[in-house]
Formats: C-alpha cells, sequence, structure tokens
C-alpha cells in the first residue's frame, strides 16, 4: 500500500508537470528536484504507446507493465535521467539532457531498443508508437508535451499504426496543428533556413 501510494504521487507529480498545471516556475522547479531530474539544463519528452492494447482488463496488460519496466532500466543503464507518466498503454518519459547537441534520443537507438525488448514477450507484431519532441528548458516542459501529442495526431492521421516520429521532423504538417497562430510559423521553418536568413538574407529569399 505505501509502495503503491508513493508510485501514485510520483506519477501525479510527473502528470501535473507534463500538463503545464504548476503555476510557477519555483513549483516547477520543486517538482524537479523531488523527481531528481534538474541535474542538466535541457529536457526531451517521449512517450511511447501500444495503441491496440487499450483495455485495462486485457490480459496483455501485466506484459506491458514488464517492457515498460525493462525500458526503464534500458533508459537508466545508458546514462538517461528521466522520470515518468505511466498510465495503462502509455508511458512518457521526462529526460533530462546535457545540451540541444547531446544526449538526445536517437530514433535508431529507440528502434532497436523496442525490438530487443518485444520480442521474449512475441508482440513484435503488435503495433507500437514512439513520438519524439524537440528540446527545451525547464520552463517549457509541457509545450514538450503537446509535441509528442501533436505528432501522434499528425503520424495518426496517415494510418499509421507502427511508428518513431519526432516532432522536429514534422515539417511543413506542423501547419495543421498551428493554423490558428501565425506566430507559430517560425517554428515551422527549420533552424538551418533560420540561421541562412540572419547570415545572408539576399540568399535565403
Amino acid at each position: 500500500a505505501v509502495e503503491q501510494a508513493l508510485f501514485q504521487k510520483y506519477n501525479n507529480l510527473a502528470n501535473d508537470l507534463l500538463n503545464g498545471r504548476l503555476a510557477t516556475q519555483e513549483a516547477v522547479d520543486q517538482a524537479l528536484f523531488h523527481l531528481k531530474i534538474n541535474a542538466e539544463p535541457f529536457y526531451q519528452v517521449v512517450m511511447i504507446q501500444f495503441p491496440l492494447l487499450q483495455d485495462p482488463l486485457t490480459e496483455q496488460v501485466p506484459v506491458v507493465s514488464r517492457i515498460f519496466q525493462n525500458i526503464r532500466e534500458q533508459f537508466k543503464s545508458s546514462g538517461y535521467r528521466y522520470a515518468y507518466l505511466q498510465i495503462n498503454n502509455r508511458i512518457t518519459l521526462i529526460c533530462n539532457i546535457r545540451s540541444t547537441h547531446t544526449g538526445l534520443l536517437a530514433s535508431s537507438w529507440i528502434k532497436e531498443l523496442l525490438r530487443t525488448l518485444l520480442e521474449p514477450f512475441r508482440l513484435s507484431d503488435t503495433p507500437c508508437q514512439v513520438m519524439l519532441s524537440g528540446i527545451s528548458d525547464s520552463s517549457h516542459i509541457h509545450d514538450l508535451n503537446h509535441q509528442v501529442l501533436d505528432t501522434q495526431i499528425i503520424m495518426n492521421l496517415f494510418g499509421q499504426e507502427q511508428y518513431v516520429a519526432s516532432y522536429e521532423n514534422l515539417g511543413f504538417y506542423k501547419l495543421f496543428l498551428d493554423h490558428r497562430n501565425l506566430k507559430a510559423i517560425p517554428g515551422l521553418i527549420s533552424p538551418r533556413n533560420m540561421r541562412l536568413k540572419k547570415e545572408a538574407l539576399e540568399l535565403w529569399e
């Protein structure tokens, strides 16, 4: 009972972070401290979901929980600091990383990790969806969560059941998400193009 209560408290704290329910930066910092993910300045969010295993009564739910536990152990053994929110067929990890250039989660690494972990459970053919956010500081963790959810929306629009997709690679498809917000348009331009615009405007035009 004590262990379950601690797990629920942990889950609630991660949930508050991901959904922007902490009113001040001080509250965010305290949550990061309690979750032990405040050593590095940047964050990336990854969501892993098994869409066909939504029924909490399905016999595969205990198996999915074991897979999520194995995923967490692999992340930890690979040097990632993270907190997580686990609900039924979905786990969301808040990864604390050193910089915007190092420590990033690679799609290829996650694909291989899932392949290795799913085979022993005979779930290799079960659709698995993985969404990766961009990188930001602690004040925008809830935005990173929106990014993984938006990535899932776009991928599902194309009828994809199994994928590893990054928000940063959605390109112009972000227009479908931000069409009512003109301020979001700069986010549709790649950093390389933005640098070209700043350094050589005539070439960019």
